[in-house]
């Protein structure tokens, strides 16, 4: 009797049936939320904690919260309960990493002025019908305008990107391999060039050179290839590297390939100049120059292919592009001038451009692919192809020639 006294009114009176149900709903209401929760589509995903998502910078993750809410996705609509966003969903049904997206910047004011510039420069320096092509020669005005001809050419490479707007790592290395194999391909024709170089204008006036063609050739290889891992440690000295909008090992990596496509120009301007005041004349400098502008329209789809996938604006690209192939109508001018001063030295260029090119192509451009790709069968299979492919072009202009 005692004992049943000191029992609390609660216990005298339990609680009602509604009142046990109320109680009920309030525990599980309030209970921890359940490993995994169904999506719509009968997929599951595994529950993070609730501030997983924002340590993890994705703003599409998802919480579990009471019953009716949503999280609210990228697109500014509520986000059903495990709904995941389109591109994470592709990236991982893909394997690979989130699509991007190719331009994340715009033009300048001097963007645009440089374009203006290289419009005007085309209508400025137009040789025009009173400059006449003659069979033994032509005036200056019409080398420098072949040289710019083949320059402007290199930016037409963009044009493939103009139709692609998204790309995600393993395309990246697809597109790396591409490049490399462009480049391998480049250099071997450098290489053969310097090797089957005519220098009979300047061994009918100043007797047979004393080093060989292929040694000097050699010489320049290796001397490229010297040159660029020394310019390259010198990069990596700069960490706060920054062009096309890039910083870092990315900005050092674009760097590096736009000086060795620009330092081939160089020796590819010489050999317009040199064409010109050859024996054949005028005719064999206007076809080099359009064999060279077609040339190079595959060597700005290199340059592109590392730069668009990258981020830098189309446009942009195109203006790198052609920035790369400058040199050809600053150096044709004075190669034609002094034609048989630079005879001798045109292999030495022509193997140190090689070289140059052959380590960009191989240690850069073929290494990222590798990693970016995951597969050694598709960075070979790619870069032997694109390899092929400018080969049978080089060729092809060759036998035209």
């Amino acid at each position: 009797m005692a004992a049943a006294a000191l029992k609390s009114p609660a216990e005298n009176n339990p609680p009602s049936r509604n009142a046990r149900a109320r109680k009920a709903h309030h525990v599980v209401s309030t209970s921890p939320p359940p490993p995994s929760s169904s999506t719509s589509n009968g997929h599951h995903q595994a529950a993070l904690p609730r501030d997983a998502g924002s340590a993890c910078g994705n703003s599409n993750s998802t919480s579990h919260l009471g019953s009716g809410s949503s999280a609210v996705n990228g697109k500014g609509r509520p986000q059903a309960l495990g709904e995941v966003s389109t591109a994470s969903s592709s990236s991982l049904h893909k394997g690979h990493s989130p699509v991007s997206h190719l331009t994340n910047d715009t033009l300048s004011f001097w963007h645009y002025a440089i374009i203006a510039g290289l419009v005007y420069i085309s209508h400025a320096t137009y040789p025009g019908s009173g400059l006449a092509i003659g069979e033994a020669g032509m005036s200056l005005w019409h080398v420098w305008y072949f040289g710019w001809i083949t320059a402007l050419s290199t930016g037409l490479g963009t044009l493939p990107f103009a139709v692609v707007t998204e790309m995600n790592k393993w395309w990246l290395g697809v597109s790396n391999a591409c490049a490399a194999g462009m480049m391998l391909a480049a250099s071997s024709s450098l290489v053969y060039e310097g090797m089957a170089l005519d220098d009979s204008a300047y061994v009918l006036h100043h007797g047979p050179c004393l080093v060989p063609q292929a040694v000097r050739v050699l010489l320049g290889l290796l001397g490229g290839l010297l040159f660029i891992v020394s310019t390259k440690r010198l990069l990596d000295q700069h960490e706060d590297v920054k062009v096309a909008g890039l910083d870092g090992l990315e900005a050092r990596k674009v760097l590096l390939l736009i000086f060795v496509m620009t330092l081939h120009s160089f020796t590819e301007g010489v050999g317009i100049g040199v064409s010109f005041g050859g024996d054949k004349g005028a005719k064999l400098g206007v076809f080099i120059s359009l064999t060279l502008a077609v040339h190079n329209v595959p060597e700005g789809l290199a340059v592109a292919l590392v730069l668009v996938p990258k981020g830098v604006n189309k446009w942009k690209t195109a203006l790198w592009s052609i920035f790369t192939s400058l040199p050809q109508p600053l150096m044709a001018v004075p190669a034609y001038c002094f034609v048989e001063s630079f005879i001798p030295f045109l292999p030495v260029g022509l193997g140190f451009a090689a070289g140059a090119m052959l380590w960009v192509a191989i240690f850069e451009l073929l290494a990222d692919a590798v990693e970016d790709t995951a597969s050694m069968l598709v960075t070979g299979g790619v870069g032997a192809l694109s390899f092929a492919a400018m080969m049978a072009v080089q060729v092809y202009l060759k036998e035209e020639a």
